[in-house]
């Protein structure tokens, strides 16, 4: 039995003839459709511009990302002992404060600020 869900490639806003004409680089092209799957439901065209603004990279688990996040941005974390490092639940950083500013979908993150 065919199924009749739209996919990433059906999609006109995100298939690669249009990712090419965008100039979507090809090491972003997933996280492309994954965005204009999420953001524009693949109904309405999908900006360039707000893509390249709120991609903030790919990522194995919300845990990597907040700790990237946290170590890129604050010298207060990089200054902590490593024993205290490891003693802190990205997940929990995730689902209290991370969570309501960006978005973690098929192991893209985006800022939805």
């Amino acid at each position: 039995m065919a199924s009749s869900t739209k996919t990433d490639t059906d999609c006109k806003f995100c298939s690669f003839a249009r990712m090419k004409e965008l100039k979507i680089e090809p090491c972003n092209q997933k996280a492309f459709q994954v965005y204009c799957g999420y953001f524009h439901f693949h109904e309405e065209e999908p900006s360039k511009d707000d893509f390249d603004d709120c991609y903030q990279g790919e990522y194995k688990s919300v845990d990597e990302f907040c700790e990237e996040l946290f170590s890129g941005c604050d010298d207060s974390y990089n200054a902590l002992n490593p024993v205290l490092k490891i003693c802190i639940d990205w997940k929990e950083v995730w689902e209290y404060s991370i969570k309501y500013d960006y978005t973690f979908e098929k192991g893209y993150v985006f800022n939805l600020i």
